[in-house]
């Protein structure tokens, strides 16, 4: 065999194997792609759903709060002791004292006693203490002569749940108002339990920018998220995409707290990354 033949066929052994290796290639890649477009399909199906689940969690978690606090506080305001000291100890220090047990009891941070016409007679407060006449006007507005009434409001511009209980001794005398702001727990919780992100977004008028009260998300992706224009409108079933720092995430927006007279709203985004969504496992394009 000449040296010319060996050549040859070195060559066509070479190309047969580089025709092979194109051939594996190109069925590696429409496979990756075909795994990738059916993720891609497959989340964004999902997904709506699975954050419509965390808007109702999230909700559960606001309401089971609001009922433990609100039924702590209506067995304190008809606690013969209690009612006592609010009303014939006449004693400033005595009072906030009650007021500040029934605060640790619930975990607020505030707990005020208000007259009829909504007048704040007795307050008792961790550290500062912000205003809160507003969300108490507004609660006393909507609840009944004889009923119990709850919102998210802002107070001190940051979103509180607020509970605002009648007073009666035995006839409606006043009311007492427990206020606690949504804090990190609230996040933990959310986290835990739905592995969604929560990002809490207030403003305190119609035109004013949206501004993040809290959220489990990086900061920069949160200050995306308030950049767009979050109302009542928006806050329809189904997932919103928004871009996010090189990645998107799909958002489903609930209102937590609105007074259109006042222009003053609190949002929640629970949301999760479409890109991790769609992303195939390491071990998968380790395979491939």
């Amino acid at each position: 065999m000449n040296a010319s033949h060996r050549r040859w066929r070195v060559s066509l052994a070479a190309r047969i194997a580089l025709v092979f290796l194109v051939l594996l290639l190109s069925v590696q890649l429409t496979s990756f792609a075909a795994l990738r477009f059916s993720l891609s399909s497959h989340a964004r199906n999902e997904l709506p759903e699975r954050l419509q689940t965390g808007t109702r969690l999230l909700q559960t978690l606001l309401e089971r709060r609001v009922r433990a606090v609100s039924d702590i506080a209506e067995v304190t305001a008809a606690d013969f002791g209690f009612r006592s000291t609010l009303f014939e100890s006449g004693d400033e220090k005595t009072v906030v004292s009650a007021l500040d047990n029934l605060r640790g009891r619930v975990g607020a941070t505030e707990v005020a006693y208000l007259g009829l016409d909504g007048t704040m007679l007795h307050r008792a407060s961790v550290g500062p203490s912000p205003d809160v006449s507003p969300a108490a006007e507004h609660l006393r507005a909507r609840a009944s002569a004889a009923g119990s009434a709850s919102a998210i409001e802002l107070v001190g511009g940051k979103p509180y749940q607020v509970v605002l209980v009648p007073q009666k001794a035995p006839r409606m005398i006043g009311w007492i108002l427990i206020a606690f702001p949504l804090d990190e727990a609230l996040q933990g919780d959310m986290k835990r339990l739905s592995e969604l992100d929560l990002t809490l977004l207030s403003r305190t008028g119609a035109g004013a920018p949206w501004t993040v009260a809290m959220t489990t998300l990086p900061r920069p992706r949160a200050a995306d998220l308030a950049a767009q224009p979050w109302g009542a409108d928006t806050a329809a079933p189904g997932m919103v995409s928004v871009p996010a720092q090189g990645d998107e995430l799909g958002v489903h927006a609930v209102v937590l707290g609105s007074d259109r007279h006042d222009g003053v709203d609190v949002v929640a985004l629970v949301s999760v990354s479409i890109g991790d969504a769609v992303r195939l496992p390491a071990d998968l394009r380790l395979a491939l």
